[in-house]
Formats: C-alpha cells, structure tokens, sequence
C-alpha cells in the first residue's frame, strides 16, 4: 500500500486557519497573540495573501 503525502492545496489553507479560529471563539487578534504572530500576519494567511510557515 502506498501512503501519499498529507498536502493542503494553498487556497485552502487560509479557510483551514479561519475554521480554526472560529472554532475556539478567538477574534484574529487574539488567535495572533496566542501564536506570538501579529494580527497583520494571521489576517494575510486567512485572506490567502501570504503563506503559513510550517
């Protein structure tokens, strides 16, 4: 059997981020401080305009 890699095309990775978010309740503000990201940075990702580092 083969296993094929986990991979999230990129336009999805931003409504992945959002899905998250929402899911714990935490404004984009509050999802940023809680990674140590800006609040810039964690709208980028989720209006797809930048990519999530791994």
């Amino acid at each position: 059997m083969l296993k094929r890699p986990l991979l999230v095309k990129q336009p999805e990775i931003g409504g992945l981020i959002r899905e998250f978010r929402l899911l714990t309740e935490l404004t984009q503000e509050q999802f940023a401080a809680y990674l140590g990201m800006t609040y810039g940075t964690v709208n980028r990702w989720e209006n797809e305009r930048s990519r999530s580092a791994p």
